[in-house]
C-alpha cells in the first residue's frame, strides 16, 4: 500500500508538469530587460563613508569599491537619508546592474541567507513530519509552479484574473491535497468542501468589491502595473484573484483538519447518530474557527504595519481612515477570508457526516 501511495504521488506530479507545459505562456521576451545585464559582485573596499545631519535629518554619504565576477572593478556612490540605508561592509555580496556604460549596485545579494533558511525549513519539515513533510514540500512546489508558470503569465497576457485563478484552483486543490494528505475519502471530501467555500468567498468578494467601490488600486504595485507595459491588466480582477489565492492556502488547513475530526469521532463511536456526530464535530470546529480568524487578522495587520503606522500617526479620525482605499481593501480582504473560513467548517462537517452516516440515513 505504501508503494501504491508513492506511485500515486509521482503520477500527480507528472500530471501537474504536463498541465504546466500545456497551458503556460511565455511572456518574458522584453527588450528593456535584455538591455540591462546583471552581475554578482563583492565589496572590496570602503573608500569613504560619512554620516551627518542636514536640516535636522541624518544623511549618509558612502563610496565603496566593488569587484564584479568577471574581474572588473568600479566605485559605487550613494547619498540619502541614513535610515533608508544599511552601511556596506567589506566582503558584502551585492547584485550589479550594467546599463550601457553605467555600473551600479542594485541590491544586496540575499540569496545565500535565504537558501540557508530554506534548507533549515526543508530539514525540519522532513525530520519532524517525515513523509508527510516531504509530500507537503512537493505540494508547495506544485503550487508555486502553477502560480508562476500558469496564473501570472495568463494574467499578463490579458485573461480575466478571476477566471484564471478559479480554473487553476481546480488543478491546484486536488493535486496539492492528494499529494500532501494522501488519496482517501477524507481528502476527497475536503477537496469538495474547499471548492464550495472558495466559490462562496469568490462571489462575496465580487459583490462587496462593488458595494465598497474598490477599484484594485490599493497598492503602489497596482499603480505601476497600470502605468507600465501591463496597462491592460484588470486590476479589480487582480485584487479578487489575489484574495482567492490567499484564502486557498488557509482553507487547506481548515477543511482537512475538520474532516479528520469527523472521521476520528466516527471511529471512536460508530453508533453515534447523524445529529450527534455533526454537533460534536462542529463544536471542535468552532475552536478552530476562532483561532484561524484571529490568525488571519494578525497576518493581514502584520503585512500592513508600515501603512497602518502612517495612518495612526495622522490627524484623521477612524471613520475617515476606514474609507481610504488601502484600508478598505484590507478590511474587505480580511472579512471575506474570515467568512470563507467560517463557512468551510460546517460545509466539510456536513459532507463528512453525510458520507459516514449514509447507510443509516438510507435505512
Amino acid at each position: 500500500m505504501r508503494y501504491i501511495k508513492g506511485l500515486f504521488v509521482l503520477l500527480i506530479c507528472c500530471f501537474s508538469f504536463i498541465i504546466l507545459q500545456q497551458f503556460s505562456i511565455n511572456t518574458y521576451a522584453q527588450d528593456d530587460v535584455d538591455a540591462i545585464q546583471k552581475f554578482n559582485g563583492i565589496v572590496t573596499e570602503i573608500v569613504m563613508v560619512e554620516e551627518r545631519e542636514e536640516n535636522g535629518i541624518k544623511v549618509l554619504e558612502e563610496k565603496v569599491k566593488v569587484r564584479l565576477e568577471d574581474g572588473r572593478e568600479f566605485e559605487n556612490y550613494r547619498y540619502g537619508v541614513s535610515k533608508a540605508f544599511v552601511k556596506y561592509e567589506k566582503g558584502d555580496r551585492v547584485i550589479i546592474y550594467e546599463n550601457g556604460e553605467n555600473l551600479f549596485i542594485a541590491e544586496y545579494n540575499r540569496s545565500q541567507g535565504m537558501l540557508v533558511l530554506f534548507i533549515i525549513f526543508v530539514i525540519l519539515s522532513v525530520v519532524i513530519a517525515k513523509k508527510y513533510g516531504l509530500y507537503s514540500l512537493l505540494a508547495m512546489i506544485i503550487s508555486f509552479a502553477m502560480i508562476f508558470k500558469v496564473i501570472l503569465p495568463n494574467i499578463i497576457s490579458g485573461y480575466d484574473p478571476v477566471l484564471v485563478v478559479i480554473l487553476s484552483s481546480l488543478v491546484i486543490i486536488p493535486v496539492t491535497f492528494y499529494t500532501s494528505h494522501g488519496f482517501s475519502t477524507k481528502t476527497t471530501i475536503a477537496i469538495i468542501s474547499t471548492i464550495f467555500a472558495l466559490i462562496i468567498a469568490g462571489l462575496l468578494s465580487r459583490v462587496f468589491m462593488d458595494i465598497t467601490y474598490l477599484n484594485g488600486m490599493d497598492s503602489e504595485e497596482s499603480i505601476f502595473i497600470q502605468l507600465g507595459e501591463m496597462g491592460d491588466v484588470n486590476l479589480r480582477g487582480l485584487f479578487l484573484a489575489g484574495m482567492i489565492v490567499s484564502l486557498l492556502g488557509v482553507l487547506d488547513d481548515v477543511t482537512v483538519s475538520q474532516a479528520s475530526v469527523v472521521f476520528q469521532l466516527y471511529d471512536v463511536n460508530k453508533d453515534m447518530s447523524f445529529k450527534e456526530l455533526y454537533t460534536r464535530a462542529l463544536s471542535v470546529g468552532r475552536d478552530h474557527i476562532s483561532s484561524m480568524i484571529n490568525t488571519l487578522v494578525l497576518v493581514y495587520a502584520g503585512a500592513s504595519f508600515p501603512m497602518l503606522l502612517l495612518f495612526v500617526n495622522s490627524n484623521r479620525d477612524f471613520s475617515e481612515l476606514i474609507n481610504v482605499e488601502y484600508i478598505s481593501a484590507e478590511i474587505v480582504r480580511t472579512l471575506v477570508g474570515s467568512i470563507g473560513l467560517i463557512l468551510a467548517i460546517p460545509i466539510v462537517t456536513l459532507f463528512c457526516t453525510l458520507w459516514l452516516k449514509r447507510k443509516s440515513l438510507i435505512d
